[in-house]
């Protein structure tokens, strides 16, 4: 059977493959899953594409596909539209990077204006629209590649599914402007580690809750889709696809493979957190990297706040938390942090040299 894009574009009086008569740019074949599909909702950020098979794809369309209000607005609409009896949602694009995460310029203009409720209002609406993904009706595959950070990565860990690019440099890099994940990235990594810690005790869970510490804090990168599995940032079932042009169609391949009649969301679940036997261990480490030069004092205090969220604030000792609790302690500590200047210039200097402030 001819593909229904192919059909539309000889309709639209298109005789080939490529774009335009410069063979060598990329072929109008590299978008073949989105080509013809018609946009069941968009706005200047993200658009939700039908593309056949009653499964939708939200593809992000902002300067570096950075996450704003209206990128949420539009992941809200999807939940929706699943609600209705889609079979699926992919989210994914073509563009150079999947996300580089939140857009840093509203932040700082709020910060500048000292909109604190504003953005407390934002980080939840992220949150929010990152919990209805995990737990959407039908089943989320994000079909990430490139640059996924921050924000970015945190929607694409709260998908069921993953189906990655090999070339995929994922993290969470928050602590390079003076913050730490707002969006639920801390939440959904420590629920991996509870996940592969059945009955282990609180000396076996230290070591990884140490490297999840070290990762965030030192703002660390994958250095492809097998490292980001690695390092626990992409789920450990991870999809991976060699070949970049193949990534959106087998993105909806996984999400119609997932969706069955009696499909069923994830549950949700407690998560471990070694309180203040985890804290100290932290503390007695980042004391020796700060003795030695290591880190400095902003990043060292940057390093105690979000040990206090990995270890779950107050509590004592093991303790199991709710994913919401968890959710309040990263949302505190990424506002406290909005409030200090050095965050404040750690974002002005990313904003004008793409590059991070150490201060």
């Amino acid at each position: 059977e001819v593909p229904k894009w192919v059909l539309l574009r000889l309709k639209d009086g298109k005789q080939s493959f490529y774009a335009g008569k410069n063979t060598e740019s990329p072929y109008i074949l590299l978008d073949r899953a989105t080509a013809a599909a018609p946009p069941v909702a968009e706005n200047e950020a993200a658009a939700l594409l039908d593309i056949g098979d009653d499964v939708l794809c939200l593809e992000f369309r902002s300067k570096g596909n950075a996450i704003s209000a209206q990128t949420i607005e539009m992941i809200d609409i999807a939940v929706e539209e699943m609600a209705r009896g889609r079979a699926g949602l992919v989210i994914g694009n073509q563009g150079a990077h999947f996300s580089f995460g939140a857009d840093l310029s509203l932040i700082l203009e709020k910060i500048d204006r000292k909109a604190w409720d504003e953005l407390a209002a934002e980080v939840t609406l992220l949150q929010d629209a990152a919990s209805a993904l995990k737990y959407a009706p039908k089943p989320v595959v994000s079909a990430a590649f490139g640059m996924t950070l921050g924000g970015g990565a945190e929607i694409a860990m709260q998908s069921r599914a993953n189906v990655f690019s090999v070339a995929t440099c994922m993290g969470l890099v928050e602590t390079g402007v003076g913050l730490v994940p707002g969006g639920g990235g801390c939440k959904e990594m420590l629920a991996g580690i509870t996940a592969r810690a059945t009955g282990a005790s609180k000396a076996e869970l230290l070591p990884a809750v140490k490297e999840l510490w070290r990762n965030i804090a030192g703002a660390k990168v994958s250095a492809n889709a097998f490292d980001a599995v690695k390092k626990g940032f992409a789920k450990p079932d991870t999809r991976i696809v060699m070949n970049p042009d193949r990534l959106i169609d087998e993105a909806k391949s996984k999400a119609l493979e997932l969706s069955k009649p009696d499909y069923m969301p994830p549950a949700t679940q407690g998560v471990l957190v070694l309180g203040d036997f985890g804290y100290g261990a932290l503390m007695i480490e980042l004391e020796a990297m700060r003795g030695g030069g290591f880190v400095s004092e902003y990043d060292a205090h940057i390093a105690r706040r979000l040990a206090y969220i990995l270890t779950g604030g107050d509590a004592v000792s093991v303790s199991s938390v709710s994913e919401s609790y968890l959710r309040e302690l990263e949302k505190e500590v990424f506002l406290s942090l909005c409030g200090e200047e050095k965050t404040r210039l750690r974002i002005e200097h990313m904003l004008k040299t793409g590059k991070p402030l150490r201060n």
